[in-house]
Formats: structure tokens, sequence, C-alpha cells
């Protein structure tokens, strides 16, 4: 990683009385996307908002740069913040809307004109350059927004529920323009969303933001595979989650195979996401379905053997409640985290 562009050391900020954000520290590096999840009311937002300055910080320090930024206004830190929902200023032409940020800073409007369509071409919208503003749609609206927002040149984008707004068929394609309008550019990117996968896909490196607290921070297949608590295991989707014990020799014991742990014997959680298994109908298989759930992606299967629930992908034939599988798991893909007292296990 080069230098930090963005360094957030012990940050907190209090709404009300109550901390909402709670002593983050870490790091952002000129050229990195940092993607950050958590459900709602946890402090994304006003983690973002207090790094542009629109929240003020309680403790800790905020630099950008060389600069201490904690007690800048919003206009002197070199960060822009990008709501979900794009706002545009209604000027004559997409080309004025995106030519006017860099007109701000004190380019000529030739100048300026000149960097919002090599922005525009960058996020695959130059056939829009001539267009009236008010004339396009949702997705079109969130790239020349974030073309603005670069023409600003600055040394951090903050993104909130970038894609929110979207349909979902638009998000894919809007996302994949954005990523790669990114890509090579000297700025943070600090992004925050509810959808993990999203956040997986944008990120060079994903965050768990729990109560307000940055609980976990590492590349997203790192994060993906090793969740360090039960807590960002039920966050990232891991559905499935055995109560198993740990044995003399280091393993955790569970119906459907040992899983090797380096936490001390006893009472442990083991997860998994849905992928890491398979089931497939069959009347001697010695595990049942107990639910059945269609996705975008696949339908899930709730499978118990011996008292103990995974889920995976169903594979062949449709299968119902009630009717006996065989399973396959991967157990190099199941991680045991401590246990936590959790009711909501197999």
């Amino acid at each position: 990683m080069t230098a930090p562009q963005l360094v957030l050391d012990d940050v907190t900020v209090r709404h009300g009385g109550r901390d909402v954000v709670r002593a983050v520290s870490c790091a952002v590096a000129a050229g990195e996307r940092l993607a950050l999840v958590g459900p709602s009311g946890t402090g994304k937002t006003s983690l973002l908002r207090a790094i542009a300055g629109l929240d003020a910080v309680a403790a800790g320090t905020i630099r950008i740069g060389a600069r201490d930024a904690t007690r800048l206004p919003p206009e002197q830190r070199g960060a822009v913040y990008l709501h979900q929902e794009p706002v545009l200023l209604g000027l004559r032409t997409v080309r004025d809307e995106v030519a006017f940020a860099a007109m701000v800073r004190g380019a000529p409007r030739a100048r300026a004109h000149a960097v919002a369509d090599g922005l525009l071409d960058r996020v695959r919208a130059a056939a829009l350059a001539g267009r009236d503003p008010r004339t396009l749609s949702g997705g079109e609206r969130q790239r020349i927004v974030l073309a603005r927002a670069l023409a600003a040149d600055p040394a951090v984008l903050l993104l909130d529920e970038p894609f929110g707004a979207l349909d979902p068929s638009l998000r894919p394609a809007v996302r994949e323009a954005v990523t790669a309008a990114l890509e090579g550019l000297p700025v943070a990117v600090v992004l925050v969303t509810h959808d993990v996968d999203e956040a997986a896909a944008m990120g060079d490196r994903l965050g768990v933001l729990l109560d307000g607290a940055l609980v976990q921070c590492e590349a997203p297949t790192a994060l993906l595979a090793r969740p360090a608590t039960a807590a960002v295991a039920r966050l990232l989707g891991h559905a499935t989650r055995m109560a198993a014990t740990v044995d003399a020799s280091g393993r955790a014991l569970t119906p459907f195979g040992p899983v090797p742990t380096t936490l001390p014997p006893g009472r442990v959680l083991v997860v998994a996401r849905p992928d890491a298994g398979r089931a497939w109908r069959d009347d001697r298989g010695d595990a049942v379905v107990t639910a059945v759930r269609a996705t975008t992606t696949g339908t899930l299967l709730c499978v118990t053997r011996d008292g103990a629930t995974a889920t995976v992908l169903a594979d062949g034939a449709p299968t119902r409640v009630g009717d006996r599988v065989r399973v396959a798991i991967d157990t190099s893909r199941l991680h045991v985290v401590p246990w936590d007292g959790a009711a909501d296990v197999g």
C-alpha cells in the first residue's frame, strides 16, 4: 500500500449523547477503495459525514493527505461526499454540469469543458455531453454526478449507498462503470452499502461496522472466508451456523465433518456461506430438507443431519421440504468462531 491519503485515528462521533461512531481507526491509500458494510443505524453514514466535515468529531483525528483535517470546514478538506440520491445542478447541458466543478477550482471555461469531456468518457457517458440533465435516467445521473465529483480533483471520494436508488436491473452495469471510472485514479475512496456482494466486488478492502465500531477490515476474499465473530458471519451471509465442540486435537466436530481450528477446546460456532456445500435428492441420503428458498443465484436448502442444520445450494432435481438428500460440504470453507450464545443455530 502506498502512503495513506486518508487516516482515521480513534474517530468518535456523538449524536444526542450517544456514540454513533466509536473509536474508528483505519487508513486508505490513494487509488484504494475501502467498502464498509453494516446494518442500518450502525454509523456508516455518520462516519462518511465526519470525514467530509458535515458532522463534528467528538474525539480522534482525521488526516487527509499531509493535513490534519479534523477541524477544517468541508470546502477546505479535499473530500467530496456523494449522497445516495444523485443531485444535479440544473445547468444547460451535461457537459456544463461536469465542467462546473472544474470552473469552481479556477479552470478556464475551455479547460473545464475539456476536463468534463475526458471524465464523461471515463464514466462511459460521452454520448450524454450535450443532453439536458433533466432528461437523464437514474443510472445516467449517477454517472454524471460521479464525473462532476472527479472534476473537483478530490483527495478523498465518499460514496453513501451509491446504487441504492437504482432499479436492481441497472445496478450491475452502473457499478461496473463506476468501478472502471475509479480505476487508476489517485483518490482514496470510501463507500458504504448494505449489499455485501456489492461491497466485495468494489472494495480493495472490506470493513464491517457493528454498533459504531470497525470490528474487522481485510481483503474481501479473506474476510468472507474468515469472519472474526458470529456477528460478522451473520452480516456477511454465513447462513450455516452450527454449534460444535473443539476436541483436544484442535478440531471442531460437526455432523458434516471435522474443522481444524486454533480455538481452545470447548463450545464454538461453525459458520459457512451457502456456496460452501451442495445437496441433491437421494432417498438413501442421510440428511433431510427442512426449508427451501429460491434466490436469484440458485435455490438454497436448509438440510439437517444428526441435529445440525446447514444451508447449501440445491443441485439437480427440484427438492421439497421433507425430502432426503445427500450433502457435500467443502470443510475447508467451514470456519470456526467463538461461541456467542446465539439462538439461531442448527
